[in-house]
């Protein structure tokens, strides 16, 4: 079914991201880019819904849609004991059917982590990858965060094989209901990246995005001398405030878009602000999306 739904998109950011409870972990620079599809997000939701949400339902108040240390659904136990994510810090990865809270340890590691992505991004670094997860078994991509690293320690791949388990544990806290729950021992959490800070290239369906194989991307020199540094690799986890239902993207299998690449009518607030006060009818835009 073809789903047309009339929408005001603006690629200016329609609200800031700053400090949360708990933590009070800060968006920090956000680039053009991701104010942009923040605007998207808001503005598409009702496009998206239309074709994937059951009547009235909406989207979990999870444990991260406030920050980090909001009250959420227990994760239940884990199992082994291998690091979670590159960090010195022991966290027992969950069972593929629950999630974890972000609070204490796991809290603390993500914010160390924050805090090591702005130290490089202030020092020049650029966003390596925008990472997106999905279960194996839906079209749905979602937009979990963003990954850089110390290309004087170690290189690309090896830095997001590094935090993969960590990455994967935060998707299921973003998502718990789509990425974790009873029905997720049929699918497993498959990693997708683009190049950095291309959320409005994703959302208007001009690039494809790229699965991460964490075997096949081993290359023979090894990952490099920063394989095992803390301070390698940081990662800005995506958090949810003001409401937002959350960047994602339907997509084929393999990460190419289903549809044609087509273009969003680009708008400041002021222009938006000029055109409202005089009665102009804003331009909008269709979007076709999947039944």
């Amino acid at each position: 079914m073809i789903v047309n739904s009339l929408i005001f998109v603006s690629l200016w950011c329609l609200f800031s991201r700053s400090g949360v409870e708990g933590f009070k972990l800060m968006r920090f620079g956000a680039s053009a880019a991701s104010s942009a599809r923040s605007a998207y997000v808001a503005a598409s939701t009702v496009a998206f819904c239309s074709s994937h949400c059951d009547e009235g339902d909406k989207d979990i108040d999870g444990p991260v849609t406030k920050g980090f240390g909001a009250p959420g659904v227990a994760g239940g136990g884990g199992f082994g004991s291998k690091r979670v994510g590159g960090s010195k810090e022991i966290l027992t990865p969950t069972r593929k059917t629950t999630y974890r809270e972000v609070r204490g340890q796991y809290a603390r590691v993500l914010a160390a982590k924050s805090l090591i992505y702005e130290k490089m991004r202030e020092g020049g670094a650029p966003t390596t990858f925008d990472i997106y997860v999905r279960a194996s078994n839906s079209d749905i991509f979602w937009f979990v965060g963003k990954l850089n690293h110390d290309q004087s320690k170690i290189d690309a791949q090896a830095a997001l094989r590094l935090e993969l388990n960590l990455i994967q544990e935060y998707a299921k806290s973003l998502r718990p209901r789509e990425l974790s729950g009873p029905l997720a021992v049929h699918f497993e959490l498959e990693v997708f990246t683009t190049p950095g800070n291309n959320e409005m290239n994703v959302a208007q369906n001009k690039i494809a995005l790229t699965k991460f194989d964490s075997f096949s991307s081993r290359t023979d020199g090894g990952d490099g001398d920063g394989a095992d540094d803390d301070t390698a690799v940081g990662f800005e986890p995506e958090i949810y405030q003001g409401g937002e239902e959350g960047f994602r993207v339907t997509r084929n299998a393999d990460g190419s878009p289903k549809k044609a690449a087509f273009e969003i009518n680009q708008k400041s607030p002021t222009e938006l602000e000029a055109m409202q006060a005089v009665g102009q009818e804003i331009e909008r835009k269709n979007i076709v999306r999947d039944p």
